[in-house]
């Protein structure tokens, strides 16, 4: 699905129960719902500046701004918590990108969906606010991972970090699958150092080239 349109105002429902390769690419509007896949193998997402399912105030909680278009009617009816996620818990190999300041993947992790399946996995910057948070979720819920691949870009400061959505522990919880993480940046800067300290074996493919850290 690329390029698609979706309401502004409320949240469609997508059921691919048959699906076993997933492609969903700069589509415009709100995110829809997505229902659990249970033959999913391979899923790529990107979320781009179209997304809707950004807050006026750069949170990734709720503003409680009634007027604020990303956040007013955020969730479903029908107790859908989880808006996306949860669709994709069945794959293998997972692609999950997005502009840094939608915030679709950051709420829907506090309602802790489980990838049990997952050996491959790529993030873009988005995972970076709140304080790596989502990274170290990913880390803890996806028990057969080995491969983790982070594309780092420049991030807004003016991103609000979330009340409270949910607590991963602070120590490293690197699977103990994991066997590649590799990290591609333009420039080593604070944020690689930080990833650097959460694991052990790590490849850091910058502007100046490629470095192995033990």
């Amino acid at each position: 699905m690329t390029y698609c349109l979706f309401y502004s105002n409320y949240r469609m429902l997508l059921d691919f129960p048959n699906l076993v390769s997933f492609y969903f690419y700069k589509n415009l509007g709100k995110t829809p719902l997505l229902e659990t896949m249970p033959l999913l193998e391979i899923a790529t997402v990107r979320l781009d500046y179209y997304c809707d399912d950004k807050c006026t105030y750069g949170r990734y909680d709720d503003c409680g701004d009634a007027e604020c278009k990303g956040c007013h009617d955020y969730y479903a009816p029908d107790d859908y918590d989880c808006v996306f996620l949860e669709g994709l818990t069945e794959a293998t190999d997972l692609e999950l990108l997005a502009y840094s300041e939608v915030y679709l993947f950051n709420r829907d992790l506090k309602w802790c969906p489980t990838f049990s399946k997952l050996k491959i996995l790529i993030l873009s910057s988005w995972f970076v606010a709140p304080d790596l948070s989502a990274l170290t979720w990913f880390l803890q819920h996806a028990p057969l991972l080995e491969r983790l691949t982070l594309k780092l870009s420049k991030v807004p400061n003016n991103l609000v970090e979330t009340d409270g959505s949910y607590n991963p522990l602070e120590q490293s919880a690197a699977s103990s699958h994991l066997e590649v993480v590799e990290i591609k940046c333009k420039y080593v800067d604070e944020i690689v150092l930080k990833v650097l300290k959460k694991h052990v074996v790590v490849q850091v493919c910058s502007h100046y080239g490629c470095m192995g850290f033990n």
